[in-house]
């Protein structure tokens, strides 16, 4: 613990002497569209973790994404994205070290996509996206995760609808002739409010389309007890400065069949805000058995259990830093994964334009 606290007053020094920054570009198309758009995000993070079975480690890593939009007609639209460390999707943070510039090889490709908006209520995404599923934490889909195939949305003012196809391999030989790996995805959303409560429930499937050996490839085939198809229920109840959400997964394994996280947030005024989290994910409960689960816990990020602290920080309008600390344990210690008594403090330093 003392440790801890000789890091945590450096990482926050930091923090305070930030200084805002903000830059937007446009060049504007025919008809008054604002046909391309530059953006782009950075993150700055340290990170310091300890444990019962490992060595306590530290580490300053960063992540950086640029993009382009573009806006051929009202209806259609077109993104790219490119970022950090791109050849794996469990992480597109890079470690500092300048002996080894090996990280910067993997600067690429992120998120291409077209967009349609000419049907009515709906919006249809064509590429590698974003995941158009209800989620309220990174327990299923993490933030920096992006889907390929074709995902839409249609809503109204009170129930809304998301649904895709993704497709995991396509036309993969492994010697046995080639084959195809893929997964659907429907999801209904309920949307209310009364007395000022804000309240979104929903309830979805992800059902896999795939044989037993080209779904084991396509998840690195971590273990023959597959997850196959995988239920999800996600809950989002918001009160002014108050938000309480809960996210429940289970899936078709023979066992550890079951995910579940409750977080609750307090907004204490314009800058400070804390969050709370309790999780719990079982081996065999996500889709690809936790291939695009969060990656911030200590350890590997299934047959996991702990919980997770946050102080929010907003410095400006496009400039917000965050105190994360995690701490887990195994669920089962007979499956071979490495979360026995570890703990984690993180401090992100987050920039947009």
């Amino acid at each position: 613990m003392t440790s801890k606290l000789i890091y945590l007053p450096v990482a926050l020094g930091v923090i305070a002497l930030a200084k805002p920054a903000h830059a937007d570009i446009t060049i504007e198309g025919l008809n008054g569209l604002e046909a391309v758009k530059l953006f782009g995000d950075m993150r700055m993070r340290f990170e310091r973790t300890e444990g019962d079975t490992i060595d306590s480690t530290s580490r300053a890593r960063l992540r950086a994404r640029f993009g382009i939009k573009y806006a051929a007609t009202e209806n259609w639209s077109a993104q790219m994205r490119f970022r950090t460390t791109s050849s794996q999707h469990d992480s597109t943070h890079q470690t500092f070290g300048i002996t080894d510039t090996s990280d910067n090889d993997d600067f690429g490709l992120d998120r291409a996509f077209m967009k349609y908006t000419g049907l009515s209520n709906t919006q249809v995404y064509i590429g590698k996206a974003a995941p158009v599923y209800m989620h309220s934490s990174e327990l299923l889909f993490r933030d920096d995760i992006a889907l390929e195939g074709v995902q839409a949305n249609w809503s109204n003012n009170t129930f809304s609808v998301n649904a895709g196809h993704i497709i995991l391999e396509e036309n993969v030989d492994n010697g046995e002739g080639k084959r195809d790996a893929s997964w659907q995805q429907l999801q209904g959303v309920y949307a209310t409010s009364f007395n000022n409560i804000n309240v979104k429930a929903a309830i979805g499937g992800i059902f896999v389309s795939a044989s037993d050996t080209a779904y084991a490839s396509a998840e690195s085939g971590l273990d023959d007890d597959q997850a196959g198809n995988v239920m999800t229920y996600n809950l989002d109840v918001r009160y002014g400065a108050v938000r309480f959400a809960a996210d429940y997964y289970t899936s078709e394994a023979d066992s550890e069949n079951t995910a579940f996280t409750v977080h609750a947030r307090y907004q204490i005024n314009k800058q400070f805000g804390l969050r709370f989290y309790v999780l719990r994910t079982e081996a065999y409960a996500l889709p690809m058995n936790g291939a695009f689960t969060q990656t911030n816990t200590p350890g590997s990020y299934t047959n996991i259990k702990g919980t997770r602290v946050q102080l929010d920080y907003k410095i400006a309008e496009n400039l917000n830093a965050d105190l994360r600390w995690f701490s887990v344990d195994n669920i089962n210690n007979d499956i071979p994964t490495n979360n026995n008594g570890r703990d984690r403090i993180q401090v992100n330093l987050n920039m947009k334009f």
